[in-house]
């Protein structure tokens, strides 16, 4: 009798990045190996699930990619985390294009630089720099999970204060790394190809990412794509600030269904959005 079938399906679910119990498991793990150790096992996890290049890993919104971006485009990943948007756009672009991507939490940045030599990427360049509005030192704090472990995808820019909130509400004691922060006006100064597309994953840090970009939105009227972490329409917010600054640019909000672009409207809760400006809007003719 094959035992291929179950084995498969155990790895599937083991692979699989939305199996509540896989990620519990994976979470026990973490709390107890070492760093170094759970690295290179992270390492390994990573490239293996990069080497799929599946749908399935990506979010419903990444299917807007090929719509956007073509080869030989010039494009830019904010937070890459271990490299999921990066090595789609880098397939995306082709040889003759370019892929910029920015991580600036150093654990994470090694898994992605791994799977970038692994995968032979060679379109790649990579950045160890958070994206802001300001060229400086700056502190990520990493929350942890209630059942252990650091959680490495969700560690964010911090202002003030580090606070002892544990990913899930628990408090504790939370570790804090010190990095380097950059604006892409900064990065993109001394470059004269034209910028086609920004992804922008920055973990309640959007409006900044997208100040400290003003001048090549202004320049190169690429496509955005930012997650939403909070979509609070009230005036005085940073979601609100971060509408005004794209509005500015003659830029508007639109949402994705997994085949076509719709306004985005007051209220509306999305994980991510698309700011779009002339030159894409015949992607949203009829919406």
């Amino acid at each position: 009798m094959s035992h291929r079938g179950p084995i498969q399906s155990i790895l599937r679910q083991w692979n699989s990045e939305s199996s509540p119990l896989a990620l519990k498991t994976k979470r026990a793990i973490a709390s107890v190996v070492p760093e170094r150790v759970l690295l290179a096992l992270k390492k390994r996890y990573y490239v293996g699930l990069l080497r799929k290049d599946s749908d399935e890993l990506m979010e419903t919104d990444a299917r807007a990619l090929p719509l956007l971006v073509r080869p030989g485009d010039f494009v830019i990943d904010v937070g890459a985390f271990v490299g999921f948007y990066t090595q789609r756009l880098s397939r995306l672009v082709g040889p003759t294009g370019v892929v910029w991507s920015f991580e600036p939490m150093p654990q994470t940045f090694e898994i992605l630089g791994e799977a970038v030599r692994r995968l032979d990427l060679r379109n790649v360049r990579l950045f160890p720099y958070a994206v802001s509005d300001r060229v400086e030192a700056a502190t990520m704090e990493i929350p942890r999970y209630d059942g252990g472990g650091e959680s490495w995808w969700d560690a964010r820019i911090i202002q003030g204060t580090p606070g002892p909130v544990r990913h899930g509400g628990a408090p504790d004691s939370l570790r804090h790394v010190d990095i380097a922060t950059k604006t892409l006006d900064s990065v993109l100064e001394d470059t004269d190809r034209p910028l086609t597309f920004i992804k922008i994953d920055a973990e309640f840090h959007e409006l900044h990412c997208v100040r400290g970009a003003v001048a090549a939105l202004g320049r190169w009227h690429p496509a955005v794509q930012v997650e939403t972490l909070e979509t609070n329409d009230r005036e005085g917010s940073e979601f609100r600030a971060m509408l005004d600054v794209f509005s500015g640019l003659d830029y508007a909000a639109y949402a994705f269904d997994g085949s076509r672009f719709h306004p985005r409207h007051p209220g509306d809760t999305n994980q991510n959005l698309f700011f779009l400006s002339e030159p894409h809007r015949r992607l949203t003719a009829g919406a």
